[in-house]
């Protein structure tokens, strides 16, 4: 089953359009499948497998930050192509007329890609769960268990990189808008985690939690709230999402609101984050 025919599978039910959320289901079986099984997924999540290997034997601090910084640094960057991908195939296949043509609207689409994001997400879960699993085994002794948040991060900024990618790829239709917004958004986490000794690199989606002493060794947590920088993930994560459905919403008005509301939110724990 395509994308094209899960919509089709509507058409006889309704003489108008079909209700948002069956179709919208439907995509999102079929797209969550095409993003998992992207060669630039797996390739994210090879990579990510290797680092745990090699992190294992390097002691216990390149073995936590591998924990809780590797999915975003592997499968964040790698889903977050994917996804775009995903999203503009219509556009790249020259079918956009075809497409229209449907009896769904184009936020089911939307709405589709949007929920088959959370399928990268799940699998950075899985791949942390069984990082903890083999770590569980002896083979490294961590300075200290991560936290809820601590281990949520991971997760939430490739959740956040599959909708940031759908996001531009509403938007932004020229070639090489998806390479210019990650060099923008690896730029920006530079920046974050440099400014003030960094200070405010928990507004960055890649930032670490650990403190290391002079010899290299785990010297601690960083300060600020984990818990806080996991609904601050969160928040830009249903930003995103709304700012996708914009783009083909009828109702332009409720994804609007939502995404003013959570970017107060985001504010919110943005600032509860930092120490």
């Amino acid at each position: 089953m395509t994308a094209t025919t899960a919509l089709s599978a509507h058409a006889a039910r309704a003489a108008g359009d079909p209700p948002l959320l069956p179709v919208a289901r439907e995509i999102a079986l079929v797209e969550a499948r095409r993003i998992v099984t992207n060669p630039l997924v797996l390739l994210g999540s090879t990579l990510y497998a290797a680092m745990i290997v090699v992190s294992s034997g390097s002691g216990p601090g390149a073995g936590y930050d591998g924990l809780v910084t590797g999915p975003t640094f592997f499968l964040g960057v790698f889903t977050y192509f994917a996804a775009h991908l995903a999203a503009s195939r219509p556009r790249r296949d020259d079918c956009l007329d075809q497409h229209a043509s449907l009896p769904a609207p184009p936020v089911a689409r939307t709405a589709g890609l949007c929920l088959a994001a959370f399928a990268p997400a799940l699998l950075a879960a899985a791949l942390s769960a069984t990082t903890m699993a083999w770590y569980a085994s002896g083979r490294t002794d961590l300075p200290v268990w991560p936290s809820i948040g601590e281990l949520a991060a991971g997760p939430l900024t490739v959740l956040g990189g599959a909708l940031l990618g759908i996001m531009v790829a509403r938007w932004l239709t020229f070639p090489t808008a998806p390479v210019l917004v990650m060099i923008a958004v690896v730029a920006a986490t530079f920046a974050l985690n440099e400014a003030m000794n960094g200070r405010y690199a928990l507004f960055s989606p890649y930032t670490t939690f650990s403190v290391y002493v002079p010899d290299g060794s785990w010297g601690g947590h960083s300060p600020g709230s984990p818990g806080w920088h996991a609904g601050y993930l969160a928040a830009l994560c249903g930003m995103a999402a709304a700012g996708a459905l914009l783009r083909d919403a009828r109702r332009w008005i409720v994804p609007l609101v939502a995404g003013a509301t959570l970017t107060g939110v985001a504010v919110v724990a943005g600032l509860a984050q930092l120490p």
